[in-house]
């Protein structure tokens, strides 16, 4: 047979020379690109990060830096070779398109804290040296995958939350007018002005010590129980609520674009790996072709043969 020509396009060479992506991206950056989606490799960086955030708590203790400063301190350099490795293995995965690994904020923030580990001089300054240990901890939202959905959410909630907070700072302004006529002239300390009043609103928002100001007030009248008790259930508890709702409807949103930017980086690697799918499928139907044209040469001389015993039989049939 022609397909056992090593010569012959066959389905086996070109899915070993042309598989998809290791034309474009280098089988180095295929390597790295399975090793960085491994999922133990992923649970094994997790546990440096936490072992990392660990040795800088135990730091802050000056019987144990006095005792182990040495073992930490080598402790710490190997964990930052530990990220170099791992940001180098994420960073060669992109292949020819190492550009593309800055297009994530995530991989900037990792990049940039690794960075300036490396940077000479700042072992020289104790409290910038531990801001940046410090600031590896962070990682962990991006290690784990759902406290990343939640900090984009969170800050994908800081617009909605403005109009939130202005919304509070109008209901208490408007306490705060209230209360200044309503108990101005017995209780100027709290309420004495509006800027002293919507300092004794805030203290109430929070509920922390409310009665406080609460008991005074009722001594002075009786509206003091319908001023508190509005104020409370609108500015503390529907407030709230709409913080509440704020937050988990941003991070709905943050999930559902997470889950459309992994559906798109899925759609950009297969669009990566499509020139060598094309050349895969024309290998594999020229292997048919071929495959085609051998069976139907040596299927030729057989339907000749029947096609000459064809008329014998109609005249055996007629001396019958």
């Amino acid at each position: 047979m022609r397909t056992d020509d090593p010569a012959a396009p066959g389905p086996s060479r070109s899915a070993e020379h042309h598989r998809p992506g290791v034309a474009e991206r280098g089988r180095v950056a295929e390597l790295c690109s399975a090793v960085a989606g491994a999922r133990r490799f992923q649970l094994a960086i997790l546990v440096v990060i936490v072992a990392n955030a660990v040795t800088i708590g135990l730091e802050t203790y000056p019987a144990i830096q006095q005792e182990h400063g040495g073992l930490l301190d080598t402790l710490d350099r190997v964990f930052i070779s530990i990220f170099v490795v791992e940001v180098s293995i994420r960073l060669l995965s992109y292949g020819r398109r190492p550009w593309r690994f800055f297009t994530r904020g995530w991989n900037i923030f990792d990049f940039t804290i690794v960075a300036l580990s490396l940077v000479p001089g700042i072992g020289a300054n104790v409290t910038l040296l531990r801001t940046v240990r410090v600031l590896r901890v962070i990682r962990l939202f991006e290690a784990i995958n759902d406290l990343k959905v939640i900090v984009k959410g969170l800050l994908r909630s800081l617009a909605p939350l403005g109009g939130v907070a202005a919304l509070v700072v109008i209901i208490t302004y408007i306490y705060a007018v209230v209360g200044t006529a309503l108990f101005g002239e017995r209780l100027p300390g709290e309420w004495g002005d509006v800027g002293v009043a919507m300092l004794t609103c805030f203290r109430v928002l929070t509920l922390d010590n409310w009665d406080d100001v609460f008991f005074p007030a009722q001594e002075v009248t009786a509206w003091a129980v319908p001023f508190f008790l509005s104020y409370i259930l609108v500015a503390t508890f529907v407030v709230l609520n709409i913080v509440i709702a704020v937050v988990v409807s941003s991070v709905e949103e943050a999930r559902r674009i997470e889950l459309e930017d992994n559906v798109e980086q899925v759609a950009a690697d297969a669009a990566d790996g499509a020139p060598e799918l094309a050349q895969r499928i024309v290998a594999v139907r020229a292997a048919l072709d071929d495959l085609e044209a051998q069976l139907g040469s040596s299927a030729t001389p057989a339907g000749s043969a029947e096609a000459d015993d064809g008329p014998a039989e109609p005249a055996r049939d007629a001396r019958g």
